[in-house]
């Protein structure tokens, strides 16, 4: 990376990003004898399920937010040395073009179903447990994602 400035925002996007994907690792092994969810079961998880739960949809969250928000953009100006401010599928296309993420829409995806959880969770109980059970699957795959972007960046930097 050209700047220590962009290093620095960079490596931190990374810690806070790899901060997340821990608690999400740590939810997603301690929820895994009660999925599938069905409605049924959602509504019946005892307390501390269910702070498993609110853990794994709350670090999805805020991993997919700071994927987007800071690690994508820091990313882009690594590869393209363009500080500017830049709309962001601009920057996820750009991502796309260099291999650092293998298909955006891949991403929409899963901002797609961050922004169902947002929205359904707790309200919709069938649609809550479709969801939940849609993320623990496709959780691996997302957290591939991740570490994908990480290793370029580090490579990179």
């Amino acid at each position: 990376m050209t700047n220590e400035i962009g290093a620095i925002k960079l490596d931190a996007a990374l810690k806070e990003c790899d901060t997340h994907v821990a608690r999400l690792d740590r939810a997603y092994t301690l929820l895994g004898d009660f999925f599938p969810l069905s409605p049924a079961s959602l509504s019946s998880l005892d307390e501390l399920r269910i702070e498993h739960v609110d853990q794994f949809v709350f670090r999805f969250s805020r991993l997919q937010d700071a994927m987007g928000a800071r690690l994508f953009p820091s990313v882009y100006i690594l590869l393209a040395g363009d500080t500017g401010s830049h709309p962001f599928i601009d920057i996820l296309m750009a991502l796309e073009k260099f291999n650092v993420i293998d298909n955006a829409k891949k991403w929409q995806f899963f901002r797609d179903l961050r922004n169902n959880l947002a929205h359904e969770y707790p309200d919709s109980v069938e649609e809550s447990s479709a969801t939940l059970n849609l993320l623990r699957e496709k959780w691996p795959e997302f957290r591939s994602m991740y570490l994908g972007v990480k290793a370029f960046a580090r490579s990179h930097m």
